[in-house]
């Protein structure tokens, strides 16, 4: 945050992998949150010093296998405050994009 003071990052999870191969996390991605999940999002908002996680919600979760704790409670998991439903980024985007100077988008 001390590094984007005036911006935001935008952090992708890795998207799950068809066929036989297992699925991984991407590095970056889960240095900052520690979560395994698919499609998840990471913004760090260095201009108002918060963290927002937007994930798959319960319905998906139970068809992809995954802890519904994790989905139901992820600040439990992940220490991060604020978390959406991965459906609510494109608006929360647009909504900062007026709020802050810079993006830094990591893949």
């Amino acid at each position: 945050m001390k590094m984007i003071p005036d911006g935001a990052a935008i952090i992708l999870g890795a998207q799950e992998i068809t066929g036989y191969n297992p699925y991984f996390q991407n590095n970056d991605f889960m240095y900052f949150t520690g979560v395994e999940v698919p499609y998840s999002i990471l913004i760090i908002n260095g201009k108002h010093k918060e963290s927002i996680l937007f994930y798959i919600q319960e319905r998906q979760a139970k068809a992809e296998n995954i802890s519904l704790d994790l989905v139901n409670n992820p600040l439990e998991y992940t220490s991060i405050e604020k978390y959406f439903p991965l459906e609510q980024f494109s608006t929360y985007l647009l909504q900062l994009a007026s709020r802050v100077d810079v993006f830094l988008y990591v893949l």
